[in-house]
């Protein structure tokens, strides 16, 4: 929850994140390959909020497309991943 507070935070202030590749580098490695879904740290079981924290952080990010029936993430690689 925290990442998504200093995210929103320099949005408000108007400023633009640093090492934005690096942050979404650690939210795709949030992916808990099992569920599909993201999880609160890595390593742990992905769950519902976890991921609606997740996909706000990239939403705020400008890294969230909704696309057709699924939510694509699109992340720094390029890499499209529906959730």
């Amino acid at each position: 929850m925290s990442v998504f507070h200093v995210v929103r935070g320099y949005q408000f202030l108007g400023i633009p994140v640093p090492d934005k590749s690096n942050l979404l580098h650690y939210i795709r490695s949030l992916i808990d390959t099992e569920s599909g879904l993201f999880a609160a740290r890595v390593g742990d079981k992905g769950d519902l909020r976890a991921t609606g924290v997740a996909l706000s952080i990239l939403n705020a990010l400008g890294s969230f497309v909704v696309c057709g029936l699924c939510v694509c993430v699109c992340l720094s690689l390029h890499v499209n991943v529906c959730v």
